[in-house]
């Protein structure tokens, strides 16, 4: 039987011989060695695999190399984390967007592990978004549109659908609804007007106003034209210094003209003025007690 040749101490590749063991169990005896790698582990290797140059390493420090500190895509490498029980290492790492993950080296070095997942879901919100402005104040308004005129369950739709006021097939695509709303001044503090307050939604009869113009042009604002100029009641208070409850009641109650209404003065009579002429009609105070004091 041949001598078999005392290596301890010799290095192969990465593997340095401590010791001898004992031989496999079987027919075939061969010499084994315990060794110790580079990156700390022990292995048992057979002779011939060692001076053939076959076995270099221990087969688990592939990875052993040192990443902390490293960037990998959105992920900073801050320190070793585990070993698995095939000997892989595992690091901790945190993400751009603030997460923690631990992914193998050998994932981060081949440029599997660019993220601690944020990428992926931005790609899938990006691929299931189309305008990514659904919580906006202007998605909002466009839906409230849609809404009443298209709705019949909708609280006002007996206002708007409900009255014949439709939106037209172009403002059906929010989009579209967008691209007119910001070329047409656009801001959160504005509120969408219909020109004509009967006309439909559509670009030729709706602009963007403030709010407290918007109370000026709806179902329930009341108006008196006078000379060809048409305003509502509050803004012939301003202009005539009438009180709106006057105007309102010449107008629409006791049927005076327009030119009656809105030039007649306001006439400030007494207490006794005022009981004289209700006893004369037919007003409540007639039988009212200060009425019996000045009989």
């Amino acid at each position: 039987m041949a001598r078999i040749e005392d290596i301890i101490g010799q290095k192969f590749g990465k593997l340095t011989v401590v010791s001898r063991e004992s031989p496999s169990q079987g027919k075939e005896r061969r010499a084994r060695w315990l060794c110790k790698c580079d990156c700390g582990n022990t292995t048992i290797v057979y002779d011939h695999r060692l001076k053939s140059g076959n076995t270099k390493s221990c087969g688990k420090c592939r990875e052993r190399k040192e990443l902390a500190g490293e960037k990998f895509g959105r992920l900073t490498v801050i320190e070793r984390s585990h070993q698995d029980k095939w000997g892989a290492w595992y690091w901790l790492c945190k993400c751009e967007c603030g997460g923690e993950i631990r992914p193998r080296g050998i994932d981060l070095q081949a440029g599997k592990a660019p993220s601690c997942g944020c990428s992926k879901r931005e790609k899938l919100i990006a691929r299931l978004t189309k305008h990514n402005l659904s919580h906006s104040r202007v998605y909002q308004t466009h839906a409230d549109i849609i809404q009443r005129c298209c709705n019949p369950r909708s609280k006002v739709f007996f206002r708007y659908g409900g009255r014949g006021i439709t939106v037209c097939d172009e403002w059906k695509t929010f989009e579209n609804f967008l691209k007119w709303s910001q070329d047409n001044g656009y801001t959160d503090n504005l509120t969408i007007e219909r020109i004509n307050v009967n006309g439909n939604y559509e670009p030729s009869n709706c602009i963007w106003i403030p709010p407290k113009d918007q109370a000026k042009n709806t179902t329930r604002t009341n108006y008196i034209t006078l000379n060809g100029e048409t305003l509502s009641i509050s803004e012939w208070e301003k202009r005539t210094g009438i009180k709106r409850g006057t105007l309102y009641s010449r107008f629409y109650i006791y049927k005076w003209s327009e030119e009656r209404t809105l030039t007649t003065p306001v006439q400030t009579r007494t207490k006794l003025e005022f009981a004289i002429d209700c006893k004369s009609g037919p007003a409540k105070l007639a039988g009212s007690s200060f009425l019996r004091r000045i009989k």
